[in-house]
């Protein structure tokens, strides 16, 4: 069995993302444990988040921007740079 690709890693990611409605921890965990297993395709899951918080809409867009506040704190030593993002 290979390894999964990147655009595979970021399908099962935004997979994820789409089954989160709620608030709920265990989904949100499901996801950081992706992005911690998952480091070396941290591109493809960036970009897997920036469209999901592009066409979402509130309140699910709050709780995915929770999401990649928890995933860079728990897969990372380094803040999370706050960037506006566009309309």
């Amino acid at each position: 069995m290979s390894a999964p690709t990147s655009e595979e890693v970021a399908a099962d990611f935004k997979d994820c993302l789409n089954d989160l409605q709620i608030n709920n921890r265990y989904e949100i965990s499901n996801l950081t444990i992706i992005a911690k297993e998952n480091i070396e395709h941290a591109q493809a899951l960036s970009k897997a988040l920036e469209v999901h918080v592009r066409e979402v809409r509130p309140p699910s867009s709050a709780i995915t921007l929770s999401t990649i506040d928890r995933d860079m704190q728990n897969t990372t030593n380094i803040p999370a740079p706050v960037k506006d993002i566009p309309d």
